[in-house]
């Protein structure tokens, strides 16, 4: 027994103290450089520092920098271009049409700047909800077969189609949506966009890409798809905008916005209300939503950390593609790994997998602020990166929980590895939770 300052400590404590002493030693020497070249790696394909520097610095809306950084992003998204037939700032060379792009976006996200506005889609986006799943139906049914016909949705498809139409709220103004057209566009946007992931992914992933397919798939937007054209042309029937907006252009504002959304709602709903996330979240939390979005008040902010950790754990772009070159004989492309960052144990801790929205707090780790970028980084971050993106995600999650929670509604994933196990970890694959099922429950009443 030793006294060190007056605290009596023993030979047991001081070996405990010096194993504890090494093995920080120990993890800061084999872990921390590896954690810190996978943060710089994945950091450098998002904002593109992983090319010359001396080509891709911003001098101005016409340096060669920004061509350089534009012509690396649209050849990854050659694919997209050609099965959506889009000409935005994801798939454009042009600057004039990328800013042209970023001002729209911006006007229109800007127009949601007052509690007012938030509230307002608040109590929309539950009219679509309650519409959506035709809650009097379910109720009211006798019969029995009707009635389980009426208490049954596929859960993926519910949540395009009411953050496709909060969407189209929000750009255009547009509502009272005709509900197979909303379908046609959200069905057609999945296939076309699944399609043209393809390529990217087998090149950035090293396997054969067949010469001649991206040829193949030119003006596939006419060729493969008039419906999802006819369908948007159809829906913005009835917006104020419809004299400017042509439906292809419609198409290229809606896209970023709806597939950055829909999959992050889906599954922090699902993990909110009905699987046993790390901290616990209060029904009460979640009533508070409808009164303090878009108020910017601390407690507003406090419950974006919801937000916060479910773009953590399902960013709505889990891998960034950039092309290696813009040579037109060099193929190859790499890809930034998002969600992989996003997990890492050595970053985020052994709760890595775990819904905690309490991590989000004044004391970060640096590291774990390096590695968090669900909206990209500079220079060519999300426009929604400025509190749009997070409040929109935390008001569907928050319709999805207060008119479909677990004393509401159950989930029934078709998978023996989910069914049963509220512990498992969600898979966030496009096509994972297609077989997802939401049952209403008996007896569930109108708010």
């Amino acid at each position: 027994m030793f006294l060190f300052g007056g605290l009596a400590v023993s030979i047991k404590d001081l070996c405990g103290l010096w194993l504890l002493w090494l093995y920080g030693v120990l993890y800061g020497v084999l872990y921390a450089p590896d954690t810190q070249h996978r943060i710089r790696q994945c950091r450098s394909i998002v904002n593109f520092s992983f090319a010359s520097a001396e080509d891709t610095r911003n001098t101005g809306s016409s340096s060669n920098g920004l061509h350089v950084r534009l012509g690396l992003r649209a050849k990854a998204n050659q694919q997209l271009a050609d099965a959506l037939g889009i000409h935005n700032s994801l798939t454009t060379t042009d600057p004039k049409v990328h800013w042209a792009f970023l001002r729209q976006v911006g006007q229109r996200l800007r127009a949601m700047d007052s509690a007012t506005q938030w509230q307002k889609l608040y109590g929309y986006s539950e009219q679509l909800l309650e519409k959506a799943v035709d809650i009097r139906n379910a109720t009211n049914a006798t019969n029995v077969e009707t009635h389980t016909a009426h208490s049954r949705h596929k859960l993926a498809a519910l949540v395009r189609r009411v953050c496709l139409e909060s969407v189209m709220y929000v750009l255009f103004q547009a509502s009272g949506l005709d509900p197979d057209d909303v379908s046609t566009v959200c069905d057609e946007i999945n296939k076309q966009w699944v399609l043209s992931k393809a390529v990217p992914a087998a090149a950035a992933e090293g396997r054969e890409v067949r010469e001649g397919r991206m040829e193949q798939r030119q003006d596939s937007i006419v060729q493969q798809s008039p419906q999802l054209i006819q369908a948007l042309d159809r829906l913005l029937q009835d917006s104020p905008e419809r004299e400017n907006l042509s439906p292809q252009q419609a198409l290229e504002l809606i896209l970023p916005s709806y597939e950055a959304l829909w999959r992050v709602v889906l599954l922090t709903y699902v993990t909110v209300c009905h699987r046993q996330p790390c901290d616990t979240i209060a029904t009460a939390d979640i009533a508070d939503i409808a009164s303090v979005i878009g108020t910017g008040s601390p407690r507003e902010t406090e419950l974006r950390k919801i937000a916060k950790e479910g773009l953590r754990l399902f960013p709505s772009s889990k891998r960034i593609y950039r092309a290696q070159s813009l040579s037109s004989t060099d193929t190859s492309m790499i890809a930034a790994n998002v969600s992989a960052l996003h997990r890492d144990r050595d970053i985020w801790g052994p709760d890595s997998l775990e819904f905690r929205p309490s991590r989000f707090h004044d004391d970060m780790a640096a590291e774990q602020q390096h590695a968090y970028m669900p909206f990209g980084l500079p220079l060519h971050r999300c426009p929604a990166y400025d509190g749009f993106g997070e409040r929109i995600i935390l008001l569907l999650v928050a319709v999805l929980c207060t008119r479909l929670g677990p004393d509401k509604a159950s989930i029934v994933y078709n998978d023996a590895r989910l069914d049963g196990n509220k512990e498992a970890e969600l898979p966030s694959g496009r096509y994972d939770m297609e077989d997802w099922v939401l049952a209403l429950r008996d007896g569930m009443t109108r708010k």
